[in-house]
């Protein structure tokens, strides 16, 4: 799975990047959250994260295309929503990117293509010992949305400064 990066954060312990493909998730806690980063839009990836996961009738079909809408489903052990993030590029204009996320208990998958520069900078800036084990996986959704909605106003400085060297 050299397309997933998997980082367990244990209020009890040090949050670590581990192997996914050996995580048994029977044995998340109150106190742990997984958050699962898979970075291709690819089925068999996916349906191994979800396997491992425990988590069934994902919706593949409408993870793996990143041509629609925003938009929130709800299941019986799991939610699922996609939200378009801006990436911006050195004199370039913004470029969306469709982030999808799979929410259940103690899990935050999030399914994109290629790397998210601020969910690297994220990890970047979170590595050790935090306290993301004691968040609920809504309240690590809020942390990471919160990232998402500051992307915008990155694009829009990026933007200024064009206009402004017009």
């Amino acid at each position: 799975m050299d397309t997933v990066e998997a980082y367990l954060y244990d209020a009890k312990g040090e949050d670590e990047e581990i192997d996914l493909a050996n995580f048994d998730s029977r044995r998340l806690d109150e106190k742990q959250l997984l958050w699962v980063n898979v970075l291709s839009r690819d089925e068999a990836v996916l349906e191994g994260v979800t396997r491992i996961l425990q988590v069934e009738n994902v919706p593949c079909r409408k993870v793996l295309d990143d041509s629609g809408y925003p938009e929130i489903e709800k299941y019986e052990d799991f939610f699922r929503f996609c939200v378009n993030s801006v990436i911006t590029n050195k004199n370039a204009g913004p470029e969306k990117k469709m982030i999808d996320f799979i929410v259940g208990k103690n899990f935050v998958v999030t399914v994109h293509d290629g790397d998210v520069e601020y969910f690297k900078e994220f990890r970047n800036r979170e590595k050790g010992e935090t306290q993301f084990g004691e968040l609920d996986a809504e309240s690590f959704v809020a942390t990471l949305l919160d990232l998402n909605t500051i992307s915008y106003f990155l694009a829009l400085n990026e933007n200024e400064k064009q206009v402004d060297e017009m």
